[in-house]
């Protein structure tokens, strides 16, 4: 991803159910060995964001017990969605992130329950947490930090 995004970015932090460390083991260097579960996770993730044109990933991490990212949600010139915030520029609700995340929790859970011979057992924990991330410098830092821990993306 380049250093221009056309859109809203927020950190996202999704987490596994109860926070278990379900997804892999860390490293003597501190990294995360992704183990199956994890690889579903972070295929799904990534096959999510395809089927979405309104979402962009940007810098993620998948970590023993999760996923750490910044998701774009990107600006349409759609009259039909969004927000207008006075400049005549249309942006994408929120709502679009929930859908995503939504999106993602349920088909990686389907994945997840179907290797482990487990259907319908709780993979992710109902809620994710959320930052905008709307101050460049802030930006910056916070990729950075990802590129620097877990899993690289």
């Amino acid at each position: 991803p380049g250093s221009s995004l056309h859109g809203t970015a927020y950190l996202i932090e999704i987490h596994a159910y109860n926070q278990e460390p379900i997804f892999g083991t860390v490293s003597a260097n501190k990294m995360v060995l992704l183990n199956e579960l994890g690889q579903i996770a972070a295929a799904e993730w990534v096959q999510t964001s395809r089927n979405r044109q309104d979402i962009e990933l940007c810098d993620w991490t998948m970590l023993t017990n999760g996923l750490r990212g910044i998701v774009v949600v990107k600006a349409l010139n759609s009259a039909s969605s969004g927000l207008s915030y006075g400049s005549g520029q249309r942006l994408t609700k929120p709502r679009s992130l929930s859908a995503f995340i939504t999106r993602f929790k349920a088909a990686a859970a389907k994945r997840i329950n179907l290797h482990r011979n487990h259907l319908g057992m709780s993979v992710w924990q109902p809620s994710y947490s959320n930052q905008v991330l709307n101050d460049p410098k802030l930006l910056h830092l916070t990729r950075q930090r990802l590129q620097q821990y877990g899993h690289p993306a």
